[in-house]
């Protein structure tokens, strides 16, 4: 292990304690208390913990309770007799408690035995070793502190297990793996989502690094590798009825759908998740510059039951429309969406010839025909160009409509672009996006592909 020497504090807080003090024309003699014992003096800030035949300051009260959970040992002395004990450096956070940050370096440390701090390299190795809750179990101290630590390797990158091309097979207890959640011969418990007839847990497909990205870093930025980068997709979930447990938990099972269905499981940290409560701007206001404004995005779902918004509050999302939902914004309307937004593809229940479709469909394969309905034939006679206006509508031209199914996925649904079997419904063996949408996605993530 590579180490560095601590440096001793005694000089840079400005204090040289000799083993005597003078008091008027006599001599005091220095204090005896055991090592172990907690002081405190009238005219001294805080605690000292007495090791070593010196006495040493707890920096805050949190670092206090990381060794002690009450003050009821504290032993008040003279300011005299306090004066007379040497100081030593300040007591460090106790080992394996809590992780460590300065404010100026966004490296998160643990802390372990001799004093010695190891640079966490990222959310996911910091949630394997430390738990999901890793990012609440933070103790941040002034950057003088930091020469008080002794700095160590760094921690091994833990490296998240492989994506597998099929549906994994749970191991949970309550569930039948012949029959699965999708035939509803199997619930899933609430913190559990069913995706492609498996109970998945939701916390094993959501970012890992959310609190550390919300608490250190930019709006726009995600926190990862000790550093803050710009995050790969920034988007902005908001509610004006949902209550808010029911809300977050929509959120997250939204998000967590999503990188399931894009084999997202390796770069789930590239994408900033933003959550907004009970939202409502008064009517003439416009939503898009409040999320621009607060999130650097315009990107934002409305997670609602039928899209409604709450009388007297704002209904205009802006240039860029909102995605308010007809039928519930359920997980599967979210997902596409998201498709629409953070991958950039187009639908694939229309026939859109164009180079600038990044996810075009095969006209045979695709199962394209002349439309079935009305709606397909409006809808699906202006294709989007790829190029977006300066008010931000993307500008269309007039086609020829023709609806399609969609492109089968590798799981041998229709991809979540399109309208077919598996495509609508997460809970479906067959439901994922396509190959070609998944590369999509990654790029505009920034993943390996």
């Amino acid at each position: 292990m590579c180490m560095v020497k601590k440096i001793v504090g005694y000089t840079i807080l400005g204090v040289v304690v000799g083993v005597f003090i003078f008091v008027g024309l006599g001599v005091v003699q220095a204090a005896q208390y055991p090592d172990g014992t907690l002081l405190k003096s009238p005219e001294h800030t805080g605690v000292y913990y007495i090791m070593d035949g010196v006495r040493r300051n707890f920096p805050n009260v949190a670092v206090y309770h990381t060794w002690f959970t009450n003050f009821n040992n504290v032993k008040s002395i003279s300011n005299q007799e306090m004066e007379s004990i040497q100081l030593g450096n300040p007591m460090s956070i106790k080992a394996g408690t809590k992780l460590l940050k300065f404010p100026l370096n966004p490296r998160i440390y643990s802390v372990e035995d001799n004093e010695v701090i190891r640079h966490i390299p990222d959310g996911y190795t910091a949630s394997v070793l430390f738990g999901s809750n890793w990012g609440k179990n933070i103790i941040e101290l002034p950057e003088i502190y930091y020469l008080f630590y002794t700095r160590g390797d760094a921690l091994e990158k833990k490296e998240p297990p492989a994506t597998s091309v099929t549906p994994p097979v749970t191991t949970n207890t309550n569930q039948s793996t012949a029959q699965g959640c999708y035939s509803g011969t199997t619930q899933c418990s609430s913190s559990q989502i069913c995706l492609n007839n498996t109970c998945q847990d939701i916390a094993s497909f959501i970012p890992t690094n959310s609190v550390a990205s919300q608490k250190y870093c930019l709006n726009d930025q995600v926190y990862k590798n000790g550093v803050c980068v710009k995050a790969g997709a920034n988007i902005v979930f908001y509610s004006q009825i949902l209550d808010k447990s029911t809300f977050e938990q929509a959120a997250d099972r939204a998000i967590a759908a999503f990188v399931k269905s894009a084999d997202l499981e390796n770069c789930r940290d590239n994408i900033r998740v933003h959550t907004v409560y009970n939202l409502c701007l008064p009517e003439g206001e416009v939503l898009e510059p409040y999320f621009v404004e607060n999130f650097s995005t315009y990107k934002a779902l409305m997670l609602h039951p039928c899209g409604e918004f709450t009388d007297g509050c704002s209904s205009n999302y802006g240039p860029h429309g909102g995605h308010a939902g007809t039928d519930g914004m359920t997980v599967e309307n979210v997902v596409h969406e998201m498709g629409h937004m953070v991958g950039g593809l187009w639908d694939q229940y229309c026939y859109y010839s164009s180079n600038a479709n990044p996810n075009p469909v095969n006209f045979d394969t695709g199962n394209c025909r002349t439309p079935d309905d009305e709606w397909h034939t409006t809808y699906c006679a202006d294709m989007p160009t790829g190029t977006e206006t300066t008010d931000g509508y993307g500008l269309t031209t007039k086609v020829t409509p023709y609806q399609c199914d969609g492109m089968k996925n590798k799981l041998g649904g229709v991809g979540i672009m399109g309208v077919g079997e598996g495509s609508n419904n997460p809970a479906h063996p067959g439901y994922h996006f396509t190959e070609q949408e998944i590369k999509t996605i990654k790029a505009k993530l920034g993943c390996s592909i």
